[in-house]
């Protein structure tokens, strides 16, 4: 039997020729792909919310949102956002937003599915919310912060470290990393202090005539430069002494 000889790219020198139907086809792709049909399917799929479910989330808080609470959009219609919502203090893991036209209001709904999806209650609902009320709404209701600012928490005259902020926190209810974070930010803002340093420093002195292993100790900081000054105001007090300075832990 005589074989069919293969061309450089492995296929037989007699291929077989496409029907004319496939032509047609091709020759359809080939038009589409000049028009730009694939470049504008892919646009819309990249923005598939509507203009009103597309404020909602804006007014939610928009990815910052999303990222400080875990929520994520899961549903949505003409003028509703459903979000699937992580653990919190209401029990609720889902939420529906449902934009009013006709007052330009919104509806909060915290519901409970359970079951996988067979049962629904309804844990809170709010009616007539407007714009600026949907994120303390929501930070009132799951105990989250939408954001990294202080909305909705009082100021304390008295400045409290970050260990006891992340504590307070906690015991209001907010989870243990979002505490952690809310912390740190009020830190690197001054509104709390930074937790003070375990390492010691202790100030040894040794008058003259004293064995040379023989130190007594002065003082004891929890500061460097606080240790350093003690130390240079006892060695002018008494030039004789010797003084040193430890650090420990």
């Amino acid at each position: 039997m005589k074989q069919a000889k293969l061309s450089f790219a492995g296929r037989a020198s007699n291929p077989v020729k496409a029907s004319p139907a496939q032509l047609a086809a091709r020759k359809r792709f080939a038009e589409m792909a000049r028009s730009g049909a694939f470049k504008k399917a892919t646009k819309r799929k990249a923005n598939p919310l509507p203009p009103v479910v597309e404020t909602i989330l804006e007014q939610m808080g928009g990815n910052k949102f999303m990222v400080m609470t875990g929520a994520r959009p899961v549903v949505h219609g003409p003028h509703m956002l459903t979000f699937k919502l992580p653990t919190n203090q209401s029990k609720a893991n889902y939420l529906d937003v449902i934009h009013n036209p006709g007052k330009d209001l919104y509806t909060m709904t915290f519901r409970r599915v359970s079951n996988r999806g067979m049962d629904s209650k309804n844990l809170v609902e709010y009616d007539d919310v407007y714009a600026d009320q949907l994120q303390p709404m929501f930070e009132k209701v799951t105990g989250m912060y939408t954001t990294l600012g202080t909305m909705g928490r009082k100021s304390n005259p008295t400045k409290k470290t970050v260990s006891q902020k992340v504590s307070q926190l906690v015991h209001e209810g907010y989870p243990q990393r979002q505490a952690v974070a809310v912390a740190l930010s009020e830190q690197r803002a001054g509104k709390v202090k930074r937790n003070p340093s375990k390492r010691t420093y202790e100030v040894y002195c040794q008058s003259p005539g004293m064995n040379i292993n023989s130190w007594t100790k002065l003082a004891t900081f929890y500061s460097a430069e606080k240790a350093k000054q003690y130390a240079k105001t006892y060695a002018k007090a008494y030039p004789s002494h010797y003084v040193r300075v430890e650090s420990h832990g």
